[in-house]
């Protein structure tokens, strides 16, 4: 069973400063749902919100479980994830889950999530002390879901580990979300995490929320600068090149956009055969992975952009900003 969210201008006070400010949102039953936002923008207040850890100064926070009835707070089973992990430095694997299950009449009741979560039994005996970090957050996860949870809460998993187990984790966090449709709300500061892996967003910053929906919308369709600048790469198109027509635009509601922003994303952009007006010189160029980082030269206007596509230094070509 999983739960939906319906937070409506919920504000948060410490101390008379107020954290957060008019917070409303919606979280669908079974989402995997996004909160992103620069540090101290009120991220993981909210989430200790929804774990009824703190009590809102203002607004309502209902959840509702399956056929719409609302639930309690108290009625919940949450499961929050910390960013420290906060695992028991007395307490071996196995006992991390087995004392959270609910199924404790069951002779192995945590065994199957252990082996879910990639802790292999080799393991089950250690303490955290004589753990990975891969080991320590895979436990975390472990633990979370073990008491099987309505709305699973997590906090920052993947800050200060390696590429490599920042990849691993996400897939354990997209498996786990696809098994057990759980509602999970996932906070972070960067927009890669919550392309790879939620369906629904809410940027924050300062407190507030400046934008909210699909992933997709957010992505094309930020509302503001702001919001464009934090939900990814972005390509800076001043208004006098789209009037002097340097760069070609495709549709007239691309170019209102593009005016309004200053900017595009990297993928819209795509290079045609030159023409006198849109002309652009390759002036730098130097790979990284498997893409290309160029300096383009038109005049006294200058773009940097990353691209798949090879050119040569001095080589001539032209700019399009494609509608996506």
């Amino acid at each position: 069973m999983s739960v939906s969210i319906d937070c409506k201008n919920v504000e948060f006070d410490i101390k008379k400063r107020t954290i957060l400010h008019d917070i409303s949102l919606v979280i669908p039953q079974g989402c995997f749902f996004g909160i992103v936002g620069p540090s101290g923008t009120g991220k993981t207040t909210l989430l200790r919100l929804f774990a009824g850890l703190n009590k809102p100064s203002r607004g309502t926070i209902q959840f509702f479980g399956s056929e719409g009835k609302e639930l309690r707070q108290s009625e919940l089973n949450v499961s929050l994830l910390f960013q420290s992990l906060a695992l028991w430095p007395h307490a071996t694997v196995k006992e991390h889950v087995d004392l959270v299950s609910p199924n404790t009449r069951q002779e192995r009741p945590g065994e199957e999530i252990l082996l879910e979560c990639g802790i292999t039994k080799t393991l089950w005996s250690r303490y955290p002390h004589q753990l990975s970090a891969g080991e320590l957050q895979r436990v975390g996860l472990a633990r979370a879901l073990a008491a099987k949870p309505m709305l699973l809460l997590v906090d920052e998993p993947l800050v200060n580990v390696d590429q490599q187990l920042r990849s691993q984790i996400q897939s354990l966090l997209k498996n786990v979300h696809a098994r057990y449709e759980t509602t999970i709300v996932y906070v972070t500061h960067q927009w890669e995490e919550i392309a790879n892996l939620c369906d629904h967003v809410a940027v924050l910053d300062g407190g507030g929320v400046i934008q909210q929906g699909r992933v997709d919308d957010v992505y094309w369709h930020p509302k503001s600068r702001r919001c464009a600048d934090f939900s990814g790469a972005v390509v800076d198109i001043s208004v006098s090149l789209i009037n002097s027509g340097k760069v070609a635009v495709e549709s007239k509601i691309l170019e209102n956009s593009v005016r309004s922003l200053g900017m595009v994303r990297p993928q819209q952009i795509d290079f045609i055969t030159p023409r006198n007006s849109n002309s652009w010189v390759v002036s730098r160029a130097f790979p990284s992975e498997s893409t290309w980082h160029y300096e383009f030269q038109s005049e006294e206007d200058k773009i940097s952009l990353s691209s798949s596509n090879y050119f040569a230094v001095g080589e001539v070509v032209g700019i399009v900003i494609r509608q996506f």
